[in-house]
């Protein structure tokens, strides 16, 4: 199995906490993405009931393969909205694989 499918599928180690501020509250302190704001605070609830502890920083994944393993399903799920008629489901797909493939290049370069 090369490196790069390794990314696609092994399980990450469990989370690690950390004594340090929430990858949301960074976000909130930036404003960077206001409109998604309620839906990522919404998630990271989430997120906070799986693991224990919210989004945080130096947790023991590899944040990377993380996004990379998520990339990969969105371009799962928007080909399934794109299949099932959904409008602009195709247009959207493109760009997530676009992503997706974008993350892969910068596994490829440092892992």
């Amino acid at each position: 199995m090369n490196k790069i499918v390794r990314f696609a599928t092994e399980r990450q180690p469990e989370v690690q906490p950390q004594d340090k501020a929430t990858v949301l509250d960074s976000l909130r302190s930036t404003g960077i993405c206001p409109d998604l704001f309620e839906s990522l605070e919404a998630r990271a609830l989430i997120g906070q009931e799986k693991y224990g502890v919210m989004l945080q920083t130096d947790n023991g994944r590899n944040a990377m393969a993380d996004s990379y393993q998520e990339g990969l399903d969105l371009v799962m799920y928007l080909r399934q909205a794109d299949l099932e008629g959904k409008p602009r489901a195709g247009a959207l797909l493109m760009r997530a694989i676009a992503l997706t493939e974008a993350i892969k290049s910068e596994l490829e370069q440092y892992e």
